[in-house]
């Protein structure tokens, strides 16, 4: 046959994993596949063999022939698999969509079991006129069917697969992949001196202590179970009593992970916790011993930290301090725990605000509500329209899929209705947005009128301290110093700069006017 009218074609054949690689499957779908291109008469380029799971979305394998078929000096019409769950596993949607990308490359879909028919023209009889609604698929119904039951039978195996591990995990049996040192092996016995055996290797990267942490923190060692599908409680092994015993376990974590044994044999698992019942000292970032850390050092601008040290009596003392560390490399600053937050108490305190302003502020908020009164109202009425079209338009969908048998008009009605839904929502969140009221205004002053009647509730007498920091960054300008503090000049926000003006401003209007300057003694 001359090589301009040869028909060329590829063959995949794709197995779900390394494992089944094992098997005889790979083989068996090439053979179906050559006989099918020698009955045919087509001629085989290449055979693609490759393990990849066909129930995900981003397929490397088919990318590989995607970017063979582009680059290939040999044209390529045909691409021939197994069957259509060997394809994809992920439904139809799925399908039709990996089928056009090759179908747009010029190549055609075909199975060896037959199913995949090739497309037909309504128009053909009449002179090969073609438009894209007379191109059909005599086989699209099948095809749909057997992508449908392809995804079907891969979420059945998923669940028998995955079910059995579940239930193995719970009672004890190890389906994971081991920790450092183990294999899952049943036929092992690690008492077995006669036939010792290498566990495993890994090297190359020296063991640190954060590392060596986390190995002995596993539960595994000590014959203990403890994942997600345990939710998270320990279980005991099955057929292995564990490396170390638990008591040995619970010595080497030293409370950090510790495996309590119950009366009746049940195992629970403990963080930060001694046997002795007292809580494991743990370092905190927010410790609210010392609540004001976030103010930065007056010399290096880094937030303050806060310890105890103890004097030669015993006596702890706590204080503030920063500096003379690598990282800190400025003169040791220690401020007492007492002296430091009596002085951000005291300055904040004596923060106070003008009651004139406050009412002032109100009524500047009610008169911009009222001149953008008429625009809100223009934008929610237009909202409004958009929601009652919208949902039109869903009710005539609803209406429709209730009278229609097609599966893919079906699919595709229920996709604008969901499509539709979404726009609903969106449009009245934004509706809920905008419509902005008299009452949210008043709700609005009262929220302010608290913060800046009680600033030292807000700001000291609080149980956040994520919040407190967040309130005097609201506050200020910028977080001050405590030399700052200390020195009463922090840059406040400006808020509290109005209310200062607006003090000053009243002062400067009930001075009597007049000509000359007034003599001040």
């Amino acid at each position: 046959m001359p090589k301009e009218k040869q028909t060329n074609c590829i063959i995949d054949c794709r197995v779900s994993d390394e494992i089944q690689l094992k098997g005889g499957s790979l083989e068996d779908q090439e053979v179906v596949g050559r006989r099918l291109a020698e009955r045919n008469g087509w001629n085989v380029i290449r055979v693609f063999r490759k393990p990849h799971s066909a129930t995900t979305f981003h397929r490397d394998d088919l990318e590989e022939i995607r970017k063979f078929i582009k680059t290939s000096e040999i044209p390529i019409h045909k691409y021939i698999m197994k069957c259509i769950d060997r394809f994809t596993r992920a439904g139809y949607p799925e399908y039709s969509r990996l089928k056009n990308e090759l179908e747009a490359l010029g190549v055609e879909v075909v199975d060896t079991y037959g199913i995949i028919q090739p497309k037909k023209n309504t128009l053909e009889h009449l002179g090969g006129f073609e438009y894209p609604w007379s191109v059909y698929s005599p086989s699209e119904a099948s095809e749909m069917m057997a992508a449908f039951g392809g995804k079907q039978e891969g979420r059945d195996i998923l669940t028998r697969l995955v079910g059995a591990e579940i239930r193995l995990v719970q009672e004890g049996y190890a389906v994971r992949r081991a920790p450092d040192g183990m294999v899952n092996n049943r036929n092992w016995d690690r008492n077995d001196k006669e036939n010792p055996r290498i566990a495993g290797k890994k090297g190359g990267i020296p063991l640190t202590i954060k590392q060596l942490q986390r190995y002995i923190q596993q539960t595994e060692y000590a014959g203990a179970i403890c994942e997600k599908w345990t939710k998270y409680q320990p279980v005991r092994t099955q057929q292995f009593e564990g490396l170390v015993s638990i008591e040995t376990f619970n010595r080497a974590n030293r409370g950090k992970v510790y495996i309590k044994e119950n009366a009746d044999g049940t195992l629970q698992l403990r963080y930060n916790y001694s046997q002795y019942g007292k809580v494991v000292n743990k370092r905190l970032k927010n410790n609210p011993d010392f609540a004001f850390k976030f103010i930065p050092c007056s010399i290096c601008h880094k937030q303050m930290l806060g310890s105890y040290s103890r004097g030669k009596s015993g006596t702890r003392y706590a204080a503030y301090h920063c500096g003379g560390t690598p990282s800190r490399p400025h003169k040791y600053v220690r401020i007492p725990k007492s002296d430091f937050e009596k002085t951000v108490e005291t300055f904040v305190r004596s923060l106070k605000f003008d009651k004139t302003f406050l009412n002032s502020f109100e009524l500047v908020l009610n008169d911009t509500y009222r001149k953008r009164e008429a625009e809100v109202v223009s934008q929610s009425s237009a909202v409004s329209h958009s929601v009652g079209n919208l949902k039109a338009q869903q009710a005539s969908a609803l209406e429709a899929l209730t009278n229609t048998q097609s599966p893919v008009a079906c699919k595709k009605l229920e996709e604008r209705i969901e499509e539709l839904e979404a726009q609903i929502q969106t449009a009245q969140e934004h509706r809920a947005e905008i419509e902005i009221t008299e009452r949210d205004i008043k709700s609005f002053v009262r929220y302010v009128k608290t913060v800046m009647e009680h600033p030292s509730e807000i700001l000291i007498d609080t149980e956040d301290m994520r919040a407190q920091r967040t309130l005097f960054g609201l506050v200020f300008e910028e977080i001050p110093t405590y030399q700052e503090i200390l020195n009463g000049t922090p840059k406040l926000s400006l808020v509290f700069k109005l209310s200062e003006e607006f003090q000053v401003n009243k002062d400067h209007l009930v001075t009597p006017t007049g000509i000359e300057p007034v003599f001040v003694p």
